[in-house]
């Protein structure tokens, strides 16, 4: 079969856009699943942590080759994750969704509603930025130049970030579920100074 001069062009970008696919397929491959967990771990909810990744493997493709200077693929998805929540957030003046899945994987915590309590509570006390700031440093032990990188800021500001929210943590008094002031280090596992 003979094609003509356009077929040929369309047929080359295609090939082209299926290489480039590929590529960044393996490129994130060792980084998916760990995203797809934080960004359901940030918006509280399976459904639209599902939605949110999605969108960050759509615009994480779409961004990333057109990136002039080397970058991190890890720092880069969850940076582009991050920014997406936060606008989302903004947005929609949103609140954390509630985590009510019947195949959750099994968490560090005893009580399945501690996680979505600390995180509403993190939520409560602190902007979507310094959630996220908290969230990656402090729960997903990513280092500072990481986190840095994800947030675009500094590391000075990642490290000034976490021990002030650390400290505001220790001093507040949150509710517990019977209406009573608990002490933090015993009702929130997840955010232990």
């Amino acid at each position: 079969m003979e094609f003509n001069q356009e077929e040929k062009e369309l047929l080359a970008v295609s090939e082209k856009n299926r290489d480039l696919r590929s590529e960044f397929d393996g490129l994130i491959a060792a980084f998916k699943q760990d995203l797809w967990n934080y960004c359901r771990y940030i918006t509280g909810s399976p459904w639209d942590g599902e939605d949110l990744f999605q969108e960050t493997m759509v615009k994480a493709f779409g961004g990333l080759y057109q990136r002039w200077h080397p970058t991190n693929p890890k720092s880069y998805l969850y940076r582009v994750a991050t920014t997406t929540w936060i606008d989302q957030c903004r947005k929609q003046n949103r609140v954390v969704g509630s985590l009510e899945e019947g195949d959750m994987p099994i968490e560090e915590f005893s009580d399945s509603l501690e996680g979505e309590e600390a995180l509403t509570y993190l939520t409560d006390l602190f902007s979507p930025r310094e959630s996220a700031v908290f969230l990656l440093k402090e729960v997903f032990a990513f280092n500072a130049k990481e986190v840095a990188g994800i947030v675009r800021t500094t590391p000075g500001a990642v490290y000034a970030s976490v021990r002030r929210m650390k400290e505001k943590l220790k001093d507040a008094s949150p509710i517990d579920g019977h209406g009573k002031k608990g002490n933090l280090q015993q009702t929130d596992h997840v955010i232990q100074a």
